[in-house]
């Protein structure tokens, strides 16, 4: 009965108590912290446009090219992709595998028209690099201003 009059006094008393008890259980427990979860992630991406090309290099470290999805509908790019990750170990008196997956996803919406079948894309160190020629219409035109 000593620990009742304890928790009647001091910063907060009780409720200190029930706060963090409510802060324990409300978190995300996760019973197997080895094994990451899925998750989905935005990559950073640059836009660059020029006269003549619109630029769009994307950060998707771990991502093999092969397992990238990018495409372009009503002038929105999209790049998709997975990365998958398995470790394998074996011994003597057991054999563990570990799986971990997660994704990403981002569109943009493109400020020019841009010729889609001259579209290309290179990956590079993690850097994935789209290149997208402007068509005729959406490059810029100086207009000459005439005297008079």
């Amino acid at each position: 009965m000593a620990l009742l009059p304890y928790l009647w006094r001091g910063k907060g008393g009780l409720t200190s108590l029930r706060r963090e008890m409510d802060d324990l259980f409300n978190e995300d427990w996760d019973l197997c912290p080895r094994v990451p979860r899925k998750e989905t992630w935005a990559p950073a991406i640059n836009l660059e446009e020029t006269d003549n090309e619109l630029i769009v290099t994307a950060d998707v470290p771990g991502i093999d090219p092969k397992d990238l999805d990018i495409s372009l509908d009503n002038n929105i790019l999209t790049i998709k992709g997975e990365q998958k990750e398995e470790k394998e170990e074996k011994k003597k008196n057991y054999h563990r595998v570990e799986r971990a997956y997660s994704a990403l996803q981002r569109s943009i919406m493109l400020p020019s028209e841009v010729d889609s079948s001259r579209i290309s894309a290179k990956n590079k160190n993690g850097v994935v690099t789209i290149t997208m020629p402007k068509t005729a219409e959406s490059k810029r035109k100086k207009i000459e201003v005439k005297q008079g």
